[in-house]
């Protein structure tokens, strides 16, 4: 007997630090709405050693579906890499969208921010990291990183612009959903219930809010590299250590912001004349 496939038709595909796991947590309450128990996999992309690698694992995370009319997943990679907008368009080419986004220096920050915590980014300055990203993105040997490519390259990952026009020259415009990240601290319940219309699910619901991430920076980077290197077995035993290494997360530094919003302007018109969302602010 041939096992049926069911098929997503629903994606929220970023950006990252801009509420995507906000927003998972909080729809996938909603009893229309059945969403990958897997919140990022990540299947449809280059530049990634992916742990869903095969079709068939993919499909297998929807075998709990019953009835849903919106089944979907939540990977941010699939706005940043380039390949994800074609992929997707062959496979899934009548599915919704929902992006949600926020100002890009703020994000790129934040994204250092998450990365240098949980010991994968070398570098000790957000400053330093942005410098290197020319290298990053031109190095072979970098984009086979088992993690994914495009997290590291702070301010190309923040070129909604661009992102946002690979899909809209393959799908059509009304297939999309964008909200901000402002928009959705500040207005939640409206910008929940406004998605639940796009998605043309009951929207006079109240859902079980997701946790909202509360962010921190570390002191001492060498130490929590060394335990991210560590077997998953062995890392516990550097937990008290860890757990002193926490601080909080500072601000950008607003010399640099004020640098990246210059270099983001072009981008930042392409995306007001794409969506009208002023992100300059």
């Amino acid at each position: 007997m041939i096992k049926s496939i069911t098929k997503p038709n629903f994606f929220i595909i970023g950006a990252a630090k801009s509420g995507t796991s906000l927003l998972y947590e909080t729809l996938i309450n909603h009893p229309e709405i059945f969403l990958s128990p897997d919140k990022e996999p990540s299947f449809f992309c280059n530049h990634l050693d992916k742990h869903i690698n095969s079709t068939a694992k993919y499909f297998d995370l929807y075998e709990e579906v019953k009835d849903e009319p919106i089944v979907g997943e939540a990977s941010h990679i699939y706005l940043t890499d380039p390949s994800s907008p074609r992929i997707l368009k062959g496979l899934f080419p009548d599915a919704k969208f929902l992006v949600t986004l926020r100002n890009p220096a703020d994000k790129a920050y934040s994204q250092y921010v998450h990365l240098r915590r949980d010991g994968f980014e070398c570098y000790n300055t957000f400053e330093k990291a942005l410098q290197a990203e020319n290298k990053r993105l031109h190095s072979e040997q970098f984009k086979k990183k088992k993690q994914y490519y495009y997290n590291y390259l702070y301010f190309h990952s923040g070129l909604f612009g661009q992102q946002l026009q690979r899909y809209f020259s393959l799908f059509d415009r009304a297939q999309f959903h964008i909200i901000t990240l402002d928009h959705l601290k500040n207005h939640f319940e409206e910008t929940i219930e406004n998605i639940l219309v796009f998605l043309e699910v009951e929207s006079n619901i109240t859902l079980k809010t997701g946790d909202r991430n509360k962010g921190y920076d570390v002191r001492f980077l060498p130490l929590q590299r060394l335990q991210r290197s560590l077997p998953s077995q062995y890392r516990k035993y550097l937990d008290p250590l860890a757990a002193l290494n926490k601080t909080k997360t500072w601000p950008i530094n607003k010399t640099t912001r004020a640098e990246l919003m210059k270099r983001y302007e072009t981008d930042l018109g392409m995306l007001y004349e794409l969506t009208h969302i002023d992100l300059t602010k």
